[in-house]
């Protein structure tokens, strides 16, 4: 009976430490300001082409504008998880220097509460940013006159067509064979689970390793009984043959 309590008080206290919400110093009505503030946040995206010597495409990349927020917030960002601070920016608004390398996705920017609050480290919200795609081919001298064409606008997502297709289509346009096309908009790339599991590692890490702590208390607890069931059998056997 005594190893049952023991059983149920540890993982009481595995459940109070994974979760435990400290209520009286970040209260319900700081956090929602804290939410409300971290909605009104602006992002902004700057598209940056760059010359590359050792390649026969331009290399690209996006910078970052944040914006609208007190020192009350900060942010991570970016596959790299690069943490952004208030103190960053001047009045409120920083500029991330290359903040992304690719485009066409959906990127989430986590919203974290500063030490400025009471609700330090927490995370607020998820902010999720869509970053278009870079068409190479809207620079080359045979979209100057088509960029009202797809296969030339600069967001088009042209990463499966090839040289040959490229040129086949501008000579279509040449010849009257293609009507002007409207604006593409860029596909979310799927996430497999375990990207979704690394993205939100600070909340899926420790609640994994509260299940792994809890099944094995568990296990520990019947095979402490059972090794108990049989040393009092194997006793009792030993008391009759006496």
């Amino acid at each position: 009976m005594k190893n049952k309590y023991l059983f149920l008080t540890a993982i009481a206290l595995l459940f109070f430490m994974a979760f435990k919400v400290d209520a009286a110093t970040c209260s319900t009505d700081e956090l929602n300001a804290l939410r409300k503030e971290a909605e009104n946040v602006d992002f902004a995206t700057h598209l940056q082409v760059y010359d590359d010597e050792h390649s026969s495409s331009d290399m690209y990349g996006y910078d970052l504008t944040i914006s609208n927020f007190s020192e009350d917030l900060y942010f991570e960002v970016g596959v790299y998880e690069q943490l952004i601070y208030f103190s960053d920016g001047i009045d409120g608004v920083i500029d991330v220097k290359n903040a992304f390398f690719s485009g066409g996705y959906k990127t989430p920017i986590k919203v974290y509460a500063s030490d400025k609050t009471n609700c330090s480290g927490e995370l607020i919200t998820t902010r999720y940013l869509n970053i278009p795609y870079y068409n190479f081919y809207s620079t080359r001298e045979e979209c100057k006159n088509y960029q009202k064409y797809n296969i030339c606008k600069i967001d088009t997502n042209t990463e499966d067509v090839t040289e040959e297709l490229f040129l086949e289509t501008i000579e279509k346009i040449k010849n009257n064979q293609l009507e002007e096309e409207t604006q593409t908009i860029p596909k979310e790339k799927n996430k497999n689970v375990f990207e979704l599991y690394w993205e939100n590692k600070k909340v899926t890490i420790p609640i994994t390793v509260l299940i792994v702590v809890i099944i094995g208390v568990v296990i520990y607890y019947f095979i402490n009984k059972n090794r108990k069931r049989i040393k009092i059998d194997l006793e009792g056997n030993n008391d009759g043959k006496a």
